[in-house]
């Protein structure tokens, strides 16, 4: 026992200086304030079901701001400027984007693989929907997330993800609660 000590996850150092006010950093952003907003990554490759969820909520014409970060997959990335967007949807695909802390920080919603980036929505008090495992370090963090964190949930399939979205557009206990447990988690970062 001597020997290990349990740390928190790190956060990049620039983190702490966005604010957790998400109206300043959507205006910051260039994001409408008043809609529901959703940021999907999937580690740099941009690889999962990023695609087939934002072409679901494209299809339904939710009315939420969209914002896929794609990471180093150009051809994702193209792909997705070649859909048509509906009135209701505000859709900004992103490529390798240097700014995906300020676009968490202005989410209401965070979707994509498990791994470490599920601290910085954390970290903002944004609720995660983890979409897929790869790897056994990757369950195990979800795992945390959810089980010991609870602030996420381990949804895989594209309907059912498109439906807790729904939900969660309109509030309610489940969501609020994975929120309030994400901001407490909000000092306990650092190196």
């Amino acid at each position: 026992k001597k020997n290990l000590k349990l740390v928190p996850f790190c956060i990049r150092p620039q983190a702490f200086e966005i604010p957790l006010d998400k109206q300043i950093n959507r205006e910051k952003m260039g994001l409408p304030k008043d809609k529901f907003t959703i940021v999907l990554a999937e580690g740099g490759y941009g690889i999962g079901k990023m695609q087939a969820i934002c072409e679901e909520i494209i299809a339904q014409d939710l009315p939420v701001t969209l914002i896929p970060v794609c990471g180093k997959n150009e051809e994702l990335y193209e792909h997705f400027k070649t859909l048509k967007v509906g009135e209701n949807t505000t859709f900004l695909p992103q490529g390798f984007c240097t700014t995906i802390l300020e676009y968490i920080a202005s989410a209401d919603l965070f979707l994509g693989k498990s791994g470490n980036i599920i601290a910085e929505p954390t970290f903002f008090g944004v609720p995660s929907i983890v979409t897929k495992h790869t790897t056994t370090i990757e369950r195990t963090i979800a795992k945390y997330y959810v089980e010991t964190v609870g602030c996420a949930l381990n949804i895989f399939e594209v309907p059912d993800i498109i439906a807790k979205i729904k939900q969660f557009m309109q509030g309610g206990e489940e969501y609020e609660r994975l929120k309030q447990n994400a901001l407490a988690q909000h000092h306990n970062y650092g190196a």
